[in-house]
């Protein structure tokens, strides 16, 4: 991976130019089943042989931003980015038989957005308009020395997002802020099917700073948002065709009649700092509840083997976060979720979704070494999951341990990182699949990577 930037600058506008270039390959195991995970998670299933994937991304950014007065400015940004994907993947029908397919695709995309901007101590007023257009081509082959041709396709999408939001101060400390964004995306594909979604998200919200003092600063804030998410390319056109088992008969798990899941969610928060020690230990304490309801939510429906529009769910979530920092260069630091995330309707209303745990934490000690190090050593924990919605299997839950070393030499940084110390087996990810043999489920798991090493070398501006 490479970047690299150039920012100018012309009086009362400045500039900027990055330019970034990566390539991505690896290998995919694939699932084993759970009683092999067990006993072995770096056993690698030959079914997944031949799994592997290779990622180029070049991208192209360039854009400018002018003062127009003293809190004013207005600003204009274009991106090119072209992306492509060579990638072998297996799906897995069923317990020892899976369909394994070559894909290419290549995508070249268009973003520009010209932004407006003005704040005072008193109000803030911010608006704007993006448009992107891209176009795809996709096409999957036997993963063979002939690759010969199994199916293809292509299209476009083009999206345009206009917003605006604005904030005022309306009494001492209490300030007040609203926006509203559309958003109309067109999706066209090469055989003649198209979709077209658009959707207004609305924001309000409060904010009350009821402690200015700079080194015990609190803020209480409430926020109501909705918003959507549009189904992907391959979610609604993907042109993989599945073997039925029956001769010449196909079927894909692309659904083009899929609509955009949509969601409604209200915030309350708080965010509090505070000296514990004068100057040489500082603190800060934040906590957030929510609740965040989601209609026409997008699924895999087994009973149709497609994507669907098959949930209602609701996510009651806490997340708390404490810090602790001091003088000579130690931070302490601990972030924890507790989430219930559970259907709101269908037969399995009030039981929990797949595949998302209670619980969530990490701890982590960060301190300084020498004038130019840094060391950290950090604590992840996340709970037992369910594999399936009526929450008959569960997947236990547990803990791993990293530890990371980094120095600069001016521009240049290097980082050494060791995770998962402990080596722990240990599984987040899982599924069920039906057993014709049995007439069963079949239990299978992606097991977490076990102890390794990572070296990272960067070089900055």
């Amino acid at each position: 991976r490479g970047a690299a930037s150039y920012r100018p600058a012309w009086g009362r506008t400045t500039g900027h130019f990055d330019v970034t270039v990566q390539r991505v390959e690896s290998e995919d195991p694939g699932p084993l089943a759970a009683a092999v995970a067990e006993d072995d998670p770096r056993h690698s299933d030959q079914l997944f042989g031949r799994d592997e994937r290779t990622r180029r991304l070049a991208r192209i950014g360039l854009g400018a931003k002018r003062e127009l007065t003293e809190g004013e400015r207005l600003s204009a940004d274009v991106r090119l980015q072209m992306l492509g994907i060579d990638d072998t993947r297996t799906l897995l029908l069923a317990p020892g038989f899976g369909d394994t397919q070559a894909h290419d695709e290549d995508e070249i995309g268009l973003w520009t957005r010209f932004e407006y901007d003005r704040r005072t101590d008193v109000s803030s007023l911010v608006g704007g308009i993006e448009l992107e257009h891209g176009a795809y081509d996709s096409r999957y082959s036997t993963p063979d020395d002939t690759g010969a041709s199994l199916s293809e396709g292509g299209g476009s999408r083009t999206k345009i997002g206009v917003y605006g939001e604005a904030s005022r101060l309306i009494a001492n400390r209490l300030r007040v802020f609203a926006g509203l964004r559309y958003d109309g995306i067109s999706v066209d594909r090469e055989s003649g099917a198209s979709a077209w979604f658009d959707q207004w998200s609305p924001r309000i919200g409060v904010n009350l700073a009821y402690n200015d003092d700079p080194s015990a600063s609190g803020n209480l804030y409430a926020v109501w948002t909705r918003s959507f998410k549009a189904p992907t390319l391959a979610q609604l056109y993907d042109e993989r065709l599945l073997p039925t088992g029956r001769p010449d008969e196909f079927i894909t798990i692309s659904n083009p009649e899929l609509l955009p899941q949509r969601a409604t969610g209200f915030e309350v928060g708080v965010l509090q700092k505070f000296p514990l020690k004068s100057d040489w230990i500082q603190g800060e304490v934040s906590a957030s509840l929510y609740r965040l309801d989601l209609d026409d939510e997008i699924d895999f429906d087994l009973r149709t083997f497609r994507f669907g529009n098959i949930l209602e769910s609701r996510h009651d979530g806490l997340e708390v976060a404490i810090a602790a920092h001091f003088a000579p260069g130690l931070s302490l630091t601990h972030s924890s979720t507790w989430m219930d995330v559970s259907f709101r309707g269908g037969d399995e209303v009030g039981n929990r979704l797949k595949n998302l745990p209670a619980a969530a934490m990490t701890n982590t000690a960060a301190f300084r070494v020498g004038r130019s190090g840094q060391a950290s050593v950090s604590h992840h924990y996340a709970g037992s999951v369910y594999l399936d919605d009526s929450n008959a299997v569960e997947l236990p839950g547990g803990s791993t341990f990293d530890a990371a070393v980094q120095w600069n030499f001016g521009r240049v940084g290097v980082q050494l990182a060791g995770m998962n110390l402990a080596d722990a087996n240990i599984s987040r990810v899982g599924f069920l699949l039906f057993d014709p043999v049995t007439s069963g489920q079949a239990q299978y798991v992606y097991p977490s990577a076990g102890r390794y090493l990572r070296a990272t070398v960067s070089i900055g501006p």
